[in-house]
């Protein structure tokens, strides 16, 4: 009785949206088009007037553009037929089929805007999504998450945070797979702009499928309000003291004993900036500088394994997260 659904790829189906995308591509030819899929797998009501719980527990999905395969995808309108039920409880058992499915079948998922607070009133019914961070760091195989605008409070605290807690599960190989994060593809259009929210990818060329791999492996950087010129990271690596790195090796793992100093750049200045570099979850450095070399030789002459990640932000709402580069012996 209190069925709805919002204007939706199901709508029009699979086949006719691929079929946009290649006629947008065909058409600007100068871009590259990453076609996608924002999903909500799961949600259910409660009480009289119905209220809908956990709508807005999106993710994005990317490299599956095969009909049949999307067809099949463990979602309401797809495999699950009709509206969502009166299942409680029952989201995080359901989400982890829809991400096993996707990366089964090829596919990249990131959760998105994991610490968003939404509410939406329809006719007769209401629906409100409280912040779920801490899927996260518990759906395996999860390809990541992203950290801008929404999901930078408490899955990017260091150390206590859902990120650290993955990232050192897959140091202590209790996890497969690293956890990456990226900024969010969520445009609304009304006041928002385009570029508010950007992910640099750092890929051996340009074309679609050295995109995809680069996303796949972490090779990215989340930039909110970085403005014109766009505000990039121009380097972030280790490299042995003294050595010019030159460089951003997020997601890459380097086995190089000589290897102890991290490197960082950004590629403009930013007023009031604040870096701080995380080894394994704890704070090791902070400065107010666009660029710093950082010997971490005490530690890493313990022959430990380690990750480094970067978090800078500035006035005007400028951040800038890198994904873990990983040292190994």
């Amino acid at each position: 009785m209190f069925c709805f659904r919002d204007p939706s790829v199901q709508r029009i189906g699979y086949t006719a949206y691929f079929a946009q995308m290649a006629e947008l591509q065909r058409q600007n030819s100068d871009l590259i088009l990453l076609p996608g899929l924002e999903v909500s797998p799961y949600a259910w009501w409660s009480g009289f007037p119905p209220f809908l719980h956990d709508w807005d527990v999106h993710f994005t999905v990317y490299n599956l553009e095969d009909p049949g395969v999307l067809k099949e995808m463990p979602i309401p309108g797809d495999r699950y037929a009709g509206c969502c039920s009166y299942e409680r409880g029952r989201g995080l058992r359901r989400y982890q089929d829809f991400v096993s499915y996707v990366t089964g079948a090829g596919g990249l998922v990131f959760q998105a805007h994991p610490e968003s607070v939404t509410t939406h009133k329809k006719p007769a019914a209401v629906s409100k999504t409280q912040p779920h961070p801490e899927y996260a760091a518990s759906l395996e195989g999860l390809t990541g998450f992203a950290a801008l605008p929404a999901g930078r409070e408490k899955l990017l605290e260091p150390g206590g945070g859902g990120w650290d807690s993955a990232l050192s599960e897959y140091l202590d190989r209790k996890r497969v797979h690293p956890l990456w994060t990226l900024g969010d593809s969520d445009f609304h259009g009304a006041e928002q702009q385009l570029d508010a929210v950007v992910t640099w990818i750092y890929a051996q060329c340009v074309d679609k499928a050295a995109l995809v791999h680069a996303m796949a492996r972490g090779r990215m950087v989340a930039v909110q309000g970085g403005g014109f010129p766009c505000l990039r990271v121009e380097e972030f690596a280790l490299a042995a003291p003294g050595h010019q790195a030159g460089r951003v090796m997020c997601g890459e793992t380097l086995r190089d004993p000589k290897a102890t100093t991290v490197r960082f750049a950004l590629s403009r200045p930013v007023p009031g900036l604040s870096v701080r570099l995380i080894r394994n979850g704890e704070v090791i450095f902070t400065t107010r500088e666009g660029s710093f070399a950082f010997s971490d030789s005490a530690f890493l002459a313990g022959h430990r394994r380690a990750y480094y990640r970067e978090e800078a932000t500035g006035d005007g709402g400028i951040e800038v997260v890198t994904n873990p580069v990983f040292r190994e012996e």
